[in-house]
């Protein structure tokens, strides 16, 4: 008799746990069929529906963030004014406040959560709560695996390769370098750098001298160009993930006037002062990310998807900025409002 009340029992349980699995997966489904009724009733009407965004900013002090944040700020309130209305809330670099941010968007019921991961795995459960309710989650710039959400990027190993391909093309013989990573743990730096790696492998007589994380801050990447200026006699150039760090690292060697000593300085994102510093000769180049195209990526997967179509990760392709085109991308920024 304790035999079958326990066979039953398991019995009961394995069922209530199916209910519960197909419960939150059957609200998922309700929330998002319910969006879409709403869209084609819209169609129906004679207009297209006009979309309740929110965007949750990594850290608008953060030069790129800031500059791909904006992008899409202007291109809801430009080209899309007709298919979105944006509300911003800035993260300011804190994982709580992100996923904070992610909440009050939830709880105002948005159609689309736009936002800039910076610790990828504490946004996972807030995304998922999102899709519960029917709100799509478009990532910008990082790739977060929660099954649900997409993100619109650049290839980060195709940039820290086209870096590493001008460095092999320009460096002398049996070169010395220094690699100046981002923040640890990211995917964006992983990636940098593997592609940065495989490119100078290409040839053998190039000295990796030591690899350093500065979490993207100037004041940091300038206070380790200092020390390894010290430490070595000899080093011909600056590989760095973005191009705050690598103008940190400059402007140590410029203190300890040995600029003449560098064949290779170049950085990632193609920020204004980076294409600054390619068009004045103070360094040999950067690699660009196009925000703006980003921006109008994210925005026209969020209708693909909110009007019954499939989402889908979006790269946005990249290019090598040097003194040959380094104009086209300063006309990009002055049209952007980042320079005058």
């Amino acid at each position: 008799m304790k035999k079958v009340l326990a066979v039953l029992l398991a019995a009961v349980m394995m069922f209530s746990l199916a209910a519960c699995g197909g419960g939150k997966e059957a609200k998922e489904t309700k929330a998002q069929e319910t969006k879409a009724k709403e869209t084609a009733a819209a169609k129906e009407d004679g207009g297209a529906k006009k979309y309740k965004a929110g965007l949750v900013a990594k850290n608008q002090t953060d030069q790129f963030t800031a500059w791909q944040a904006n992008e899409l700020v202007a291109a809801c309130e430009g080209e899309f004014s007709d298919r979105f209305d944006v509300e911003v809330i800035d993260g300011a670099g804190d994982n709580a406040k992100l996923i904070s941010g992610m909440e009050t968007f939830i709880s105002k019921g948005v159609d689309v959560i736009f936002v800039q991961p910076n610790d990828i795995e504490s946004l996972i459960p807030t995304i998922k709560q999102a899709y519960e309710q029917g709100i799509i989650v478009i990532t910008l710039s990082e790739k977060v695996d929660d099954g649900n959400s997409t993100s619109i990027l650049s290839s980060e190993r195709d940039m820290g390769r086209l870096l590493g391909e001008k460095a092999a093309e320009v460096l002398p013989e049996n070169a010395n370098v220094v690699l100046i990573e981002g923040q640890a743990g990211l995917t964006a730096v992983v990636e940098r750098t593997a592609g940065i790696e495989e490119a100078l492998a290409k040839r053998d007589d190039i000295n990796i001298l030591v690899v350093q994380n500065a979490n993207w801050e100037r004041d940091k990447a300038m206070n380790y160009m200092d020390d390894w200026l010290t430490a070595y006699d000899k080093i011909d150039g600056v590989l760095s993930h973005d191009d705050v760090m690598l103008l940190g690292a400059v402007k140590a060697i410029e203190n300890a006037k040995r600029l003449e000593e560098f064949s290779f300085l170049g950085g990632i994102d193609g920020l204004p002062e980076g294409c600054e510093a390619v068009k004045s000769g103070l360094t040999t180049c950067s690699v660009a990310q196009n925000a703006p195209e980003q921006a109008k990526a994210a925005l026209n997967m969020a209708i693909q998807t909110l009007e019954g179509g499939t989402q889908e990760d979006v790269v946005v392709d990249t290019e090598l900025i040097t003194a040959e085109n380094v104009d086209k991308w300063l006309e990009i920024h002055k049209n952007s409002g980042n320079l005058e």
